[in-house]
Parts: C-alpha cells; sequence; structure tokens
C-alpha cells in the first residue's frame, strides 16, 4: 500500500512512518519542515494549502494518514488553527478525491467532546472548548461530510488525549510535568481529583495499526485513551517517583493560582515570552478530561505498555537525554 502521512515530520510522524513501513507500506511524506530522523521513503516539503506540493504527494496513493495541525496552548491566533486544521483539511480532501483516495485514516482529539468528570465515549455529543478544539470538531465534520458525499468512502477517526512519550516536544504537557518536576519548580495545583486521561505514543501507534487494518466504508470514530485513568495527583505522583523526587504533601488553592496567573498573562503578553504559568495551563491541568475508549475495547484492543510502565519510560528518555542531572 501506498500511504500518504501529513504532517510527517513531526512529533507522532516520524513513529508512524517507521510503523508503517515496518508492516510493508511505501510511505509518501509531506510536512512543511524537513524529514525527520525516520524519513519516509518518498518526502515532499510544501504546505498543504500548495497546490504543487499537495498534488506531488498525493499521486497514486491507496490511502492517507492525516496527522498535519496546529497544535499549541500559546502564541498562535485563531486564525492559525483554521488555515492549519481547517482550511488545509479541506484542500487536502478535495485533491484526494480528485486522486481517487477513498481510505483516510485521521487523527482528531477528545478535546472535540470538551471535558467532564465523569468518562465521555464517543456517542457523547460533540462540545469543544477553546480554539483548537473547535477546529479539530471541524475538520471531523468535514470528512462526516466526505462520508455523505461517497458512500464507498473508509474513514477511521482516532481521537487520543494528551498524547506523550520519549521525545516529547518541550510545549507538550507531560513534558513540561517532567521538567517543573526535575528542576523542582512544580507547585500542585488544586487537590489533583480530577481524572487526566493520557495516551502514551508507543500504544497510539500500536492502535492506529490496529485501526488501519480494519477499514471499512463509513465513517468510524473512536477514542483512544491509557487505561487505567489517573487523577493528575495520581499522574503526578508517578512522575516524581519515576525521576527520584519525593511528591508534594500540600497544594495552592485554584483561585488562588488563577489570580497569580493573571499577572503572568498580562506580563507574557508585554514581552512576548511564553512563560510556564498561564490562566490557561491552569484551567487545563485542573479540569477533568476523562474519556472512555469503550469502542476500541469491545473492537479487541488491548494496549500493550500499562500507564506506570509509560511514565517510567517517558521519565527515563527525559534523564538520558534532556538533563545531565
Amino acid at each position: 500500500m501506498r500511504v500518504l502521512v501529513t504532517g510527517s515530520s513531526g512529533f507522532i510522524g516520524p513513529h508512524l512512518v517507521h510503523a508503517l513501513r515496518a508492516r510493508g507500506d511505501y510511505v509518501i511524506g509531506i510536512d512543511r519542515d524537513p524529514p525527520a530522523s525516520i524519513a519516509p521513503d518518498v518526502f515532499v516539503q510544501g504546505d498543504l494549502l500548495d497546490d504543487g506540493p499537495l498534488n506531488e504527494a498525493s499521486q497514486g496513493i491507496d490511502y492517507v494518514a492525516h496527522l498535519a495541525a496546529a497544535r499549541t496552548d500559546w502564541g498562535l491566533p485563531d486564525a492559525a488553527y483554521i488555515r492549519d486544521n481547517v482550511r488545509a483539511t479541506r484542500r487536502l480532501i478535495e485533491v484526494g478525491r480528485q486522486a481517487g483516495i477513498r481510505k483516510w485514516l485521521v487523527y482528531s482529539s477528545v478535546g472535540v467532546l470538551g471535558s467532564s468528570a465523569e468518562p465521555l465515549d464517543d456517542s457523547a455529543p460533540i462540545a469543544p472548548e477553546g480554539i483548537y478544539a473547535s477546529s479539530k470538531a471541524e475538520a471531523e465534520a468535514l470528512f462526516e461530510q466526505l462520508g455523505a458525499d461517497d458512500p464507498l468512502a473508509e474513514i477511521t477517526i482516532l481521537r487520543p488525549s494528551a498524547v506523550y512519550g520519549p521525545g516529547n516536544p518541550p510545549n507538550t504537557n507531560v513534558y513540561r510535568l517532567l521538567d517543573a518536576i526535575h528542576r523542582r519548580r512544580f507547585v500542585m495545583i488544586g487537590d489533583g481529583q480530577n481524572i487526566k486521561t493520557v495516551s502514551y505514543l508507543p500504544n497510539l501507534i500500536e492502535v492506529t495499526m490496529f485501526l488501519a487494518d480494519r477499514m471499512s466504508p463509513g465513517v468510524h470514530t473512536h477514542i483512544y485513551v491509557d487505561t487505567p485513568a489517573l487523577t493528575t495527583r495520581a499522574l503526578v505522583e508517578h512522575l516524581h517517583e519515576a525521576l527520584g523526587k519525593n511528591a508534594p504533601r500540600w497544594h495552592i488553592p485554584i483561585s488562588l493560582a488563577r489570580s497569580l496567573a493573571f499577572s503572568f498573562d498580562i506580563l507574557a503578553r508585554i514581552i512576548n515570552v511564553d512563560l510556564p504559568i498561564t490562566s490557561a495551563r491552569i484551567q487545563k491541568f485542573c479540569r477533568s478530561t476523562n474519556f472512555d475508549g469503550v469502542s476500541l475495547r469491545e473492537a479487541g484492543f488491548s494496549a500493550p505498555v500499562a500507564t506506570e510502565d509509560a511514565l517510567h519510560a517517558t521519565a527515563r528518555w527525559y534523564l538520558e537525554t534532556q538533563t545531565s542531572a
């Protein structure tokens, strides 16, 4: 099979390229950034909204794995999310249909369902919070429309939660936690009893391969999260243990933390620097992101790496590669 991987140079992309090649697929990658250390068989550097590179990459493709997206919690205007997550997806679908592509494996986000103290599964209504989640919900709607327009299209939408693992970019949630804990800059905000589901990258790649072997006509949507789900406090305690640190015994009330963060928000805008403490990050840290991948369990998928082992493996990578301490 000839597979087009969009966003092939990002955090997830190289791992997906490696897994696809290992199963015998011929992989074409497209990304604005140069190819990563694990390069596809053919790499096209360019933007999905540039017709030349996209048309070149789409020729002779059997299916698309769509990873490319704008994803950060600081410094991007709303228009950038709409451009990269909605307009670029729309153009990808248009070019793909012209090229006769009918198989689509799409990475979305549990963020399209919003936050909830109770576990949400794929039957939950769309209720995004914030521009990133809203733009991903719009992208999903484009694939829903593709499925309605073409009954033979095989579309699988995968919704992971807070993807992490060795190689985490510094602007990702788990990396920030590891770095703050290691440097003794971590402060527990709130009592940490909110559920915080996460997705270990090797597990996410395994479930991607599982779904790639089971594609069928229609639009099929699946949540992927590691199990068991942990509270924020349990997550923090596991990371402290993995880094050889003592977990905090006290916490700052959320109301006080929000007041302090407001000052940091103003300072960040003035000096145009991504500060580690922001109101948005405190809100994200303290709210429940509780999701249930029931459809994948019912399909027979079982993640190969347990959550505690995954957190320890990521902490080891951090200690070995990101710090000399």
